[in-house]
This record gives C-alpha cells, sequence and structure tokens, in this order.
C-alpha cells in the first residue's frame, strides 16, 4: 500500500503545481487584458487629437487663403486669382497621385496623403518661393488634384448659413487717460 500512496502524493503535488500555474498565469493574462484595454484607450484619444490637429490646420490654411485673396468660400472653397497656377509644374504629378491614392478619400484624408507624398516639394517649390503657409499650399494642391470646389473643410464646423459677419481692417483704437486715438 505505501508505494500507492506515494504515487497519490505525487499526483496531488502535480496537480497543485498545475493549478498554480493556472492561477498565476490567469492572473498575468487579466493583467495583459487590462493594460491592453488601456492601450486601446489612449490610442484611440491620441487619433481623435491628432484628427482635430489636422483639421485645425486645414482650417487654418482656409482662413490664410481667403484673407490673402486666394481662394474664396461660398459653402465649397473656389481657387480664385490664377492661385493654382503656383503649382502648374507639379499638377498632373498631384492629380495622378489623387487618382490613384486617394479616391473616396474625405478631404481631410486626401490632404494628409498629399501632404506625406509631396509636403517637402511643396514648401520648396511653392510656399517659399510664393511667401504663403504650408497649410494654403496643402488647400490648392487638394482643390487641383480633385479637380472640383472643396467641400468639407468648413461646411462640418461654419455652416455658411451661420457665417459670421465680415469685419474689415479698422485701425486699432488706442486709449491714452481717458482719450481714444485712431492709429
Amino acid at each position: 500500500m505505501e508505494p500507492y500512496h506515494a504515487w497519490a502524493n505525487t499526483a496531488l503535488v502535480v496537480v497543485g503545481i498545475i493549478v498554480s500555474v493556472w492561477f498565476a498565469n490567469r492572473k498575468a493574462l487579466t493583467d495583459a487584458a487590462a493594460e491592453f484595454a488601456a492601450l486601446k484607450i489612449i490610442v484611440a484619444e491620441l487619433k481623435v487629437k491628432t484628427d482635430t490637429m489636422w483639421d485645425m490646420l486645414l482650417k487654418r490654411a482656409v482662413v490664410e487663403a481667403v484673407t490673402r485673396g486666394l481662394a474664396e468660400v461660398h459653402s465649397p472653397i473656389r481657387l480664385i486669382n490664377d492661385s493654382g497656377d503656383m503649382l502648374v509644374h507639379m499638377a498632373d504629378e498631384i492629380r495622378a497621385f489623387y487618382a490613384a491614392e486617394c479616391q473616396g478619400m474625405s478631404e481631410s484624408r486626401a490632404a494628409l496623403a498629399l501632404e506625406r507624398q509631396f509636403g517637402t516639394r511643396l514648401a520648396k517649390e511653392v510656399c517659399i518661393p510664393n511667401n504663403i503657409s504650408f497649410g494654403i499650399c496643402l488647400i490648392i494642391a487638394l482643390a487641383i488634384a480633385r479637380g472640383e470646389p472643396l467641400t468639407e473643410i468648413l461646411d462640418n464646423a461654419l455652416p455658411m448659413n451661420e457665417q459670421a459677419p465680415i469685419v474689415r481692417h479698422a485701425p486699432p483704437v488706442v486709449r491714452f487717460a481717458g482719450r481714444v486715438t485712431r492709429v
């Protein structure tokens, strides 16, 4: 009987070790799943922040293009005053890339793809020589690539029927000890 008793003790020890390892791994797996869930939340937050910054850059570029007289806003954004001529030397390349890689993308995503493909060239060949911001170059490149006015960039944030009133550049007012002086 003694050999049977030794075998039973060995079996119980092995089962105990297996159960202990299983519980230890179960806790590690639970911890890993919790960490993964936390990382998913962080990545989602970063995506939202990145998309928000990108949309802000494009909206700022539209505002700059309109104030510099390179585009106009009448619901869709249109290039004016031959502003597209600044990119005439690379327009065919931009259109070909857009047709191959950007069909079906939102304007924001397509602008990001254009930036990745042509960003350095736009900065060196268009922005710097014409003294315009990179955002304006990107808006012009996107309009050229699409071959039609841009409709999404501002419409989601500022519907045209709720446009703020246009204020022309008035001279600044300076107040000196109760007196109002126009500069």
